[in-house]
């Protein structure tokens, strides 16, 4: 039997909870962890038993959340404690519109820095770029950031080192049957445009029975253990993984498994973020987004392509075979933006002064076209005033006028 232990925020363990009369530590994979536990008050124990301190039970740590303390009329004292895994710690801090493009390691490194945690083992190599479009714990980013990985979340280090594991269990070729090592069977499906189904075996009493007493197995399925199920009156017959556990951690025995692949529940018992992350250097739409080149847009012919990054700004002309010359583009040396070739307009407005500037060629404003008058005029709110030139005026050719020039 392993008894839980008390210990406090400098680490010093302070009681062996040896008087514990019952117990449940409950786990789902990405989502809640939490350790409850009943005990009568005993000298040396009870008294440590308050919101300061926090509890090792089955390897990891979990901060004492609630106590009830209860007094009978036999003069008994019960005290009822609820605990959240140290993990639930990460939820003190949010962020804001979290993004980062780089490694699994380095996201997570970044998350867990200025923290109580460290970063362990990461499975996952290939950098992503991850956003959470609004404000979020660093547990909730945690979690998305596993979820979209495929990942599932571990700890080790008392539960003060996070990793990110391709799974937490492992197949070691575990059955359970109806009427041999379960009480019972109860299934759900759920269609949310992909058919899952999720098995929650009730294994409470088997231990209550002689003919079970060689069913150690169930004791040592551990969270994310794939385990056959087998019932030939529903017609089950399938390899699940362990997604949510409940067990005595005193006994080390089981008491409840949920066995289901990536099952997403519409009522989940923690309502955790659905964000998307992009792969690095995957092409959506002609959309790229890379650590060589920030966010390129480019179309399938090739005819044209736009670049964004810190460095550019630029949309590009293309000749169809992949090179491409600058069109509209962010000048940043002279700050200003600059547009190489023909605009097609039917107005310009600008605002300021236009300037027309050559390198020692002809520039000009040249009006073309048949019918109609091409004019230059000059106006305000007050309506059209005269045009006004400061400085020679050189005409090549005739100038005619409806009025008066001077």
């Amino acid at each position: 039997m392993s008894y839980p232990e008390i210990y406090n925020a400098s680490g010093d363990r302070l009681a062996i909870l040896n008087n514990i009369t019952s117990n449940k530590l409950m786990r789902k994979v990405n989502s809640y962890y939490e350790f409850d536990f009943s005990c009568f008050e005993e000298e040396f124990k009870t008294e440590y038993i308050t919101l300061d301190n926090y509890v090792i039970a089955d390897n990891d740590s979990f901060d004492i959340a609630s106590i009830s303390v209860n007094h009978n009329a036999s003069g008994q004292i019960k005290y009822d404690v609820k605990c959240e895994h140290v993990f639930y710690r990460l939820t003190d801090t949010d962020k804001f519109n979290y993004a980062k493009n780089d490694t699994p390691t380095n996201i997570l490194t970044d998350l867990l820095s200025d923290t109580d945690f460290s970063v362990g083992t990461v499975e996952f190599t290939d950098s992503i770029i991850f956003a959470v479009n609004r404000t979020a714990s660093i547990m909730n980013i945690i979690i998305t950031l596993a979820n979209k990985l495929g990942a599932e979340i571990g700890f080790s280090n008392s539960g003060f080192t996070v990793n990110l594991l391709d799974s937490l269990g492992s197949d070691n070729g575990f059955q359970i049957r109806l009427q041999k090592n379960m009480k019972g069977i109860t299934y759900k499906v759920e269609d949310r445009g992909e058919l899952k189904t999720a098995y929650e075996v009730d294994v409470v009493d088997i231990y209550m029975s002689r003919e079970f007493e060689d069913m150690t197995f169930v004791e040592t399925v551990e969270i994310g253990d794939t385990v056959q199920v087998i019932n030939s009156v529903l017609g089950i017959d399938t390899s699940q993984a362990v997604l949510e556990i409940e067990k005595n951690v005193i006994s080390g025995r089981n008491l409840k498994l949920t066995l289901a692949n990536t099952f997403d529940s519409l009522a989940d018992d923690l309502a955790f973020m659905q964000e998307e992350a992009v792969k690095k250097d995957e092409v959506i739409y002609g959309v790229k987004i890379g650590n060589d080149i920030g966010i390129e847009i480019e179309r399938d012919d090739k005819l044209a392509k736009t670049i964004l990054n810190a460095d550019k700004f630029a949309m590009q002309k293309g000749d169809g075979t992949g090179s491409y010359v600058d069109s509209l583009y962010f000048d940043a040396v002279n700050e200003k933006w600059i547009f190489a070739g023909t605009v097609n307009t039917d107005d310009i407005t600008v605002e300021g002064n236009m300037i027309i500037d050559g390198d020692g060629t002809s520039t000009g404003i040249w009006f073309i076209g048949e019918g109609g008058a091409n004019t230059i005029v000059y106006q305000n709110t007050s309506g059209t005033k005269p045009l006004t030139i400061a400085g020679n005026l050189h005409v090549t050719g005739d100038i005619t006028a409806d009025g008066t020039i001077g």
